[in-house]
């Protein structure tokens, strides 16, 4: 019998509905806090993005995601980043770079980056904790040589420039507050929704044995506050850009291909971004939204990986749903404004991709009336 690892939204009910219903709340009750106790912070950096032209300015919303998003960051990795120390970064973006643009050396890149991974960047080294600019530094290199955090590091840096024009005790402030707000968030989040993700804790407990010397294994890696902190930042993003959304003439599902209920079978067609469902399987999770969306005028595509998502831009006027498991929520967010889509998403209710989590594929599934919510009853 298939043991469900990491999270599980249905907890122990019969339906998400509940975890869904306290992640809205908690998002609520977190974002308010960060607006109100870190405006100082919001309001220079908005300023800063204002003067320099690094962007477009988004809203107050967003930019309190990214002080979370650096809390658990500078949490989770600031000894991987000492112990690191900026050694042959270039080796390892190189071979980040060359991943992405040769599909038919792919596969011989990950196995070296896998070794390479394994035996230097999993390393950690203990020290005194310190806030200061340096060590900020070396999160961000340490993430550049692991080559999972794309997105969030475009996020990121933008803080590391705004910190890098002021004086030590304001970065030493900024540092000790993110840190502090995101063990907040995940000092509520583990009371709240710490149910949902039972088996987080005995999986990291085992899972290395089976990640050896993959590429992965970071990523799989990844402690609870990554899990909070993509449940908390997707509702806040939901939130954002929920009316945009609505607007939007044209809209599109995307769905991870862990949906599909025989792989071995599926008889999905490529198109110019992903895979079109052919409905082969009255049993499918994909076939059934399919054909909801054709329906209700939507298209849908599977995408084989959330690397391949949005390749082509949207130009703000096409509003996406993104179906994606926990890990992958923010970062397929982040990518989709990046690449000018308005985004909504909607979580996977368990993992099931052998690639990472299971020993053999299981089809996962979605709470079908929260999709409904997110994108039939809110569109036009």
């Amino acid at each position: 019998m298939f043991i469900l690892v990491t999270y599980d939204l249905k907890g122990k009910e019969k339906k998400s509905k509940k975890c869904y219903e306290t992640a809205r709340k908690i998002s609520k009750r977190i974002l308010e806090n960060i607006i109100i106790t870190g405006e100082d912070f919001l309001a220079d950096y908005m300023r800063y993005i204002e003067e320099h032209k690094i962007e477009s300015l988004r809203s107050r919303e967003e930019y309190s995601i990214e002080i979370l998003l650096i809390g658990v960051l500078m949490l989770e990795y600031m000894d991987n980043g000492r112990a690191f120390m900026n050694k042959s970064v270039h080796l390892y973006v190189s071979l980040n770079g060359l991943r992405k643009s040769s599909e038919k050396f792919r596969p011989f890149i990950d196995k070296l980056r896998g070794i390479l991974i394994n035996r230097v960047l999993t390393k950690k080294k203990k020290g005194i904790n310190s806030y200061t600019l340096y060590d900020f530094y070396l999160v961000i290199r340490w993430m550049e040589a692991v080559g999972d955090f794309e997105e969030e590091l475009k996020r990121i840096k933008g803080w590391y420039l705004f910190l890098e024009a002021e004086d030590n005790e304001f970065v030493e402030e900024f540092l000790i507050y993110s840190e502090e707000i995101a063990k907040w968030m995940c000092s509520i989040c583990e009371n709240k929704l710490g149910n949902y993700l039972s088996n987080v804790d005995s999986y990291l407990n085992s899972y290395k044995e089976a990640h050896k010397g993959k590429e992965d294994i970071i990523f799989c890696g990844r402690s609870k506050n990554q899990y909070y902190l993509n449940m908390i930042g997707a509702e806040i993003m939901n939130d954002v850009y929920k009316e945009s959304f609505v607007n939007c003439e044209e809209k599109r599902v995307y769905l991870p291909s862990c949906m599909r209920k025989d792989k071995e079978t599926c008889k999905a067609i490529k198109i110019n971004e992903g895979f079109k469902c052919m409905k082969c399987n009255k049993r499918c999770s994909v076939r059934t939204i399919t054909l909801i969306g054709e329906s209700k005028g939507f298209d849908s595509r599977i995408i084989p990986h959330q690397t391949s998502l949005f390749d082509i831009r949207g130009k703000n006027e096409i509003g996406v749903v993104s179906i994606a498991c926990i890990l992958n929520l923010l970062a397929g967010g982040w990518k989709a404004i990046r690449m000018e889509f308005i985004p909504q998403c909607v979580v996977l209710e368990y993992c099931g991709c052998a690639h990472h989590w299971c020993e053999k594929d299981v089809a996962t599934e979605i709470n079908y009336s929260v999709f409904r919510e997110k994108f039939i009853k809110i569109s036009k």
